[in-house]
């Protein structure tokens, strides 16, 4: 039943390897058209992140107002910017007339890691040799551009876009690695539901390709690929060896459903329930137990049955073990059900993710058609769900979306059609 305060959904933003925007990302959902490619720096090598989700035609000049302000955004804030802008437009939504106090940002980022160009001449001495350690605190000072930090912070991506749009309600900036979206979502429906705000804009932005990023996370959870890239990333596939890092943007417009029917917005879906917390992530049968009972207790939240979940759309990445004991947790938790992974399309982007791929359940609920799983050619044993393989187009009544990182995190949504 409709409730004047319920949260809803009635913008959605998108920077992705596979489209700028909701229709071209859309577009590449439904037509099977992957957008993990060879990098140029690394082709012909063997490293595991020669391939990459990259993003090739976002030009930040159209979205980032005013234009000095991209002097202080690395390229991550200049996605969710970006992200940001779109959404607002999709919404339909005019700043201007909404109170500036009611009106928050919520962003899910990730430690934003400078480009080693940034740092290298500070190495350096005049004649090209390496510089002493010992010597170059003092003399990185001089080499490095003032502006250096501020345009890395993690917090900046959701302060660039609250000044921006003068939302000066609730602000925050959640890092918890690739559950920081969605857990940014969960934070801003709470505040709306308690009447902290009347508008709220959310998201996630982040990058899993950054050389420096590479360098201090490793790559043990890429993919050794060695064909065609845009197969290289297998979510529940039985022939799946690891993950394809990513690089991209998500924003969602939420409003208190009184708010949003006073201007008489489009709304897209309702934010249902929803449920998160903390497991050891060198216990995944453990994780199996907790991410069901998530799964469970969002569901139960909402005041749905589980019989009414039309799909799960999973976190899954590729990875042997992430995707078992997403599979699992899911089988655990409802049983037979559609499922879809969407990272085989763009890889893992990190905090961006979780924003990303609920923008496609929440599209799918309003439009009731839902993008088949790429490159899932044959389910794995160790993966006991049923992968939705084929484009489908049918009532999607409810969806859930969970998603975890590689540190514990654990979160579980659900979206509501509405009607």
């Amino acid at each position: 039943m409709k409730n004047e305060n319920d949260v809803v959904i009635t913008g959605l933003g998108i920077v992705s390897p596979i489209g700028i925007g909701l229709s071209a990302f859309q577009d590449s959902l439904f037509s099977g058209v992957s957008g993990i490619k060879e990098r140029t720096e690394f082709a012909g090598s063997n490293w595991p992140f020669r391939i990459a989700g990259t993003i090739n035609d976002y030009e930040p000049k159209q979205y980032v107002k005013p234009r000095k302000s991209m002097k202080l955004m690395c390229r991550e804030i200049q996605f969710g910017f970006g992200a940001a802008t779109m959404a607002v437009s999709d919404a339909q939504l005019d700043t201007e007339t909404v109170v500036s106090e009611r009106f928050g940002v919520v962003c899910g980022t990730d430690t934003f890691y400078a480009a080693p160009s940034s740092l290298s001449d500070s190495f350096w001495n005049e004649d090209r040799s390496h510089r002493e350690v010992s010597q170059w605190i003092p003399q990185a000072m001089k080499k490095i551009e003032p502006l250096w930090m501020l345009k890395s912070l993690p917090n900046m991506t959701a302060s660039h876009v609250a000044i921006a749009m003068d939302a000066r309600g609730p602000n925050n900036s959640l890092i918890h690695g690739d559950a920081s979206g969605l857990l940014a979502l969960v934070e801003a429906a709470d505040v709306i539901r308690r009447d902290w705000a009347d508008v709220m804009l959310v998201g996630g932005t982040g990058s899993k390709i950054n050389p420096t990023y590479l360098a201090y996370h490793g790559v043990d959870d890429l993919v050794q690929h060695d064909s065609d890239p845009k197969t290289a990333c297998r979510p529940f596939d039985q022939n799946r060896g690891g993950t394809v890092g990513a690089e991209g943007a998500g924003m969602i417009v939420l409003e208190k459903r009184k708010h949003a029917e006073a201007r008489s917005a489009r709304i897209y879906a309702t934010v249902g329930g929803s449920d998160y917390g903390y497991c050891p992530p060198d216990q995944p049968d453990q994780q199996i137990e907790f991410q069901a009972m998530k799964i469970s207790q969002a569901i139960e939240r909402a005041g749905l049955s589980k019989d009414q979940i039309s799909h799960v759309n999973s976190h899954a990445s590729g990875e042997i073990e992430v995707d078992r004991v997403a599979a699992c947790s899911i089988q655990a938790a409802l049983g037979d059900v559609d499922v879809v992974a969407y990272k085989g399309f763009f890889g893992n982007a990190g905090p961006a993710g979780g924003i990303l791929e609920s923008c496609i359940s929440i599209n799918a609920l309003h439009e009731d058609a839902l993008p088949a799983t790429l490159n899932c050619d044959s389910v794995a044993p160790d993966c006991p769900v049923s992968v939705l393989k084929e484009n489908r187009k049918e009532t999607q009544t409810a969806a859930v979306k969970t998603t975890t990182s590689d540190t514990g995190q654990m979160v579980a949504v659900v979206f509501e059609q509405d009607v």
